[in-house]
């Protein structure tokens, strides 16, 4: 699979390793507004070349994929232009947007082009466990699911929706038709100042979603680094799973506890590689995209709960999806 970024940071680097380290593909083109770093990470690859704009890269190298991790405000001229010049596949880092109008242009360029949003937790052999059982109904009836963040809801709430409610779908769980939230303090993404520390509930149907951020969030025991305090908890009829980032995850049913490991950034390698196989099997071998969880239709639908999480701190009502 030939791969094409549209960015040269940390994020290519790490993307370019699991695909090559797997040996799923190469890298053949980058781009980067900064032409001495594209040409310094074309040099670092054995078959990339560094190119002036995007659709010149993208006309001369024809990629299967084109792989987006600029800065999220360049991220939409970015899409356009790689759709423009006929790219075949994108995928695309997270948060796809900053405000609910760029989410709206997004999601229409969905519809000309495949798009896959880059949230790889979903790929975790772990995650994939939980939501076969959750899918089999090792759990029971789901009642609850609550995901929690130590920093705000920009930073991580991308990851914590899409784990959150790829569970709640793996149950048959409909998705939210309403959120509430309240938010304190304030913290920066980017050029962007978010509620730092916010609580929100939505509906799952006759479920319930708790989403928590910053100080509100419950600790992860054992867990140090703010950013690794991610977790999970799903509650239902018949027993409880918890997962963590990093420091385990654990499952009670009436035949026992079960426990497995979880680990940064281990999980993260094996699960970009992963993701990297499934786009393959859809753009060189002609497979569906509906296998795809984070494709546009349904991240799209994710990141407007975002939104509307926001939306519901600062208006103080509950708004309806």
């Amino acid at each position: 699979m030939k791969v094409a970024f549209v960015g040269a940071g940390p994020r290519a680097e790490s993307q370019a390793e699991a695909l090559m380290s797997a040996g799923l593909g190469d890298v053949v083109g980058v781009w980067n507004r900064s032409p001495e770093r594209a040409h310094a990470f074309a040099n670092s690859l054995p078959h990339a070349s560094a190119h002036a704009t995007v659709t010149e890269m993208i006309e001369v190298t024809r990629p299967d994929v084109v792989s987006i991790v600029t800065h999220p405000a360049y991220r939409i001229r970015a899409l356009r232009d790689a759709i423009d010049a006929g790219a075949r596949a994108i995928l695309l880092e997270k948060p796809i947007a900053l405000t609910p109008p760029e989410l709206a242009e997004v999601r229409a360029m969905g519809e000309e082009c495949l798009i896959v949003v880059n949230t790889q937790y979903p790929w975790m052999a772990h995650w994939r466990e939980i939501r076969r059982l959750v899918a089999e109904g090792a759990l029971g009836e789901i009642r609850s699911i609550r995901a929690s963040t130590g920093v705000d809801l920009f930073e991580q709430g991308p990851h914590l929706l899409s784990l959150a409610l790829s569970t709640a779908r793996a149950a048959g769980l409909p998705d939210p038709s309403w959120i509430l939230a309240a938010g304190d303090g304030e913290a920066s993404f980017g050029d962007l100042t978010v509620p730092a520390h916010t609580t929100a509930v939505a509906d799952l149907g006759d479920a319930r979603l708790q989403l928590l951020t910053g100080d509100v969030s419950p600790r992860v025991p054992g867990e140090t680094n703010i950013f690794y305090q991610q977790q999970v908890e799903v509650t239902g009829s018949e027993g409880r799973v918890w997962v963590s980032l990093n420091q385990g995850w654990e499952l009670w049913t009436s035949a026992g506890v079960r426990r497995g490991s979880s680990a940064w950034p281990r999980d993260d390698i094996q699960s970009q590689a992963d993701l990297f196989r499934d786009l393959r099997s859809v753009v060189l071998d002609g497979g569906s995209p509906e296998g795809i969880p984070t494709r546009m239709s349904v991240a799209g639908a994710d990141a407007a709960l975002l939104f509307a999480w926001r939306e519901s701190i600062d208006t103080g009502r509950m708004v309806m999806l």
